[in-house]
C-alpha cells in the first residue's frame, strides 16, 4: 500500500454541496440559507482561481496574481487567452450581479455597523416594524439576518449565469473545457466530466436554473 496526493479544485469541492444547501432551503424547508449563499458567492472566487491555475503559470508569478482582485483574475484569464484582444465587461448584466455579491460578501465577513429602517406607528403604543435594507440589483437583504430560503435561488442563479457568461460566452470555451476547467485538474486525468444528481435536476426544473452546462438532464 502507498500513500498517493491528489488535488481537487475548490470550485469541485463546493459546487455540489452548494447546490445541495439551495435544495435543502427550498424543498425540505431547511434554514440553511446563510451557508447556501455565502457559498454560492465563494463560487465566483473558486472559479477566478481556477482560471490563474489554468495558465500555468510559474509559481512566483502565479503568487502574484492570487493576490488580484476577483474581477482582475477574470479580466487576467481573458487577456491571456484571447492574446490581448478582449477584456471582461464589468458594466455587462452578469457582472454587476456579480459585484453586489462581492460587495455582500465582503460586508459580512468584514463586519460594521448595519445600519436597519423601522416603521413607527402613531399611536399610543408606538409600536415598530423593523424592515432589511436590500441590494440594488438582486433584492435580497444587505444583512445576512434578513436572508429568506428563496435568496438562496437568487444567489445560486446569478452566479451559475455569471459563469456560464464567462467561459462559453465571452472566453468562447466549450461546455467540455469549462467543466474540464472549473472541475478537474491534471491529477484526474479526464477526458471530461459531469455532475448530476436528481436534486440538480430538481433545481433545474423547478426553480428554473439552467444547470445544462454541467451536464444535469444531459442524457
Amino acid at each position: 500500500m502507498k500513500e498517493i496526493t491528489r488535488h481537487h479544485t475548490g470550485f469541485f469541492e463546493l459546487f455540489e454541496p452548494t447546490a445541495e444547501l439551495v435544495y435543502e432551503c427550498i424543498f425540505e424547508e431547511k434554514r440553511s440559507e446563510i451557508s447556501a449563499i455565502l457559498q454560492s458567492i465563494l463560487l465566483i472566487e473558486a472559479a477566478a482561481n481556477c482560471c490563474i491555475f489554468d495558465l500555468n503559470l510559474n509559481k512566483k508569478l502565479g503568487d502574484e496574481l492570487d493576490k488580484l482582485s476577483i474581477f482582475a483574475k477574470f479580466d487576467t484569464y481573458l487577456l491571456v487567452k484571447t492574446a490581448g484582444s478582449k477584456s471582461l465587461n464589468r458594466g455587462d448584466y452578469h457582472c454587476q450581479n456579480v459585484a453586489e455579491l462581492i460587495s455582500l460578501r465582503n460586508s459580512i465577513v468584514h463586519p460594521k455597523l448595519y445600519r436597519m429602517n423601522w416603521l413607527v406607528e402613531s399611536d399610543e403604543h408606538e409600536s415598530s416594524t423593523g424592515y432589511h435594507l436590500k441590494t440594488d440589483r438582486l433584492k435580497i437583504s444587505q444583512t445576512c439576518s434578513g436572508w429568506v430560503p428563496n435568496d438562496s435561488i437568487t444567489v445560486f442563479k446569478a452566479v451559475v449565469e455569471f459563469i456560464s457568461y464567462f467561459f462559453i460566452d465571452t472566453c468562447n470555451l466549450t461546455e467540455q473545457k469549462t467543466r474540464l476547467l472549473l472541475l478537474t485538474t491534471p491529477d484526474d486525468d479526464a477526458d471530461d466530466i459531469w455532475v448530476d444528481s436528481v436534486r440538480l435536476r430538481a433545481l433545474q426544473d423547478r426553480c428554473n436554473i439552467k444547470l445544462q452546462l454541467w451536464g444535469v438532464g444531459v442524457e
